[in-house]
């Protein structure tokens, strides 16, 4: 059986990975404070007892089986985007265009999407985070938080999907009017 490979990005998107290096050390520290604290009752009541440690003398009463179930999802969730930042650390390519539509990055959890099925994409700021906003023709839209627009990139990179989009929908109007 022969192996189809994904077509070559025509034109890709990054992510904006300023701090992330610094901050993954940090964050790889909390993940193990945070699960280590979730099963040692000491550690939680010692971090309890710090400046802003109220929250965690509240989690206390949650524990089942020994286990400090609030600290020790909150050590998931950490785990979880410890995880994300270091693959988008690593491969930092957030979307990338191709002749048959859009390829995300795995992380973001969304499938390629072909062109025909994007109703519009577009750049915007949503607080400090820089954001693709892909919308569907079936009325759904997702969001790309993170990507980087040095220099306009991610400007430019809606507005050549855009045009990749237009010229979709123009090839599905003619198929239209054939059938």
């Amino acid at each position: 059986m022969m192996e189809v490979s994904p077509p070559e990005p025509i034109m890709t998107l990054r992510w904006r990975t300023g701090l992330i290096g610094f901050l993954l050390p940090i964050m790889g520290g909390g993940v193990v404070m945070f699960g280590i604290a979730a099963f040692k009752p000491s550690l939680a009541a010692e971090l309890a007892d710090g400046r802003r440690g109220a929250w965690i003398s509240a989690t206390s009463e949650m524990t089942f089986g020994g286990v400090n179930i609030p600290l020790a999802l909150l050590a998931l969730y950490f785990g979880w985007e410890f995880f994300r930042f270091g693959w988008r650390w690593a491969d930092e390519f957030a979307v990338r265009a191709t002749t048959v539509g859009l390829v995300p990055h795995r992380s973001t959890l969304i499938k390629p999407i072909p062109w025909g099925e994007i109703a519009d994409i577009s750049y915007s700021q949503f607080g400090r985070a820089s954001s693709l906003v892909i919308k569907f023709r079936d009325g759904r839209s997702r969001i790309i938080r993170g990507v980087s627009n040095d220099g306009g990139a991610a400007e430019s990179f809606a507005v050549y999907a855009r045009n990749r989009i237009m010229a979709a929908n123009q090839v599905l109007s003619a198929d239209a009017k054939k059938g």
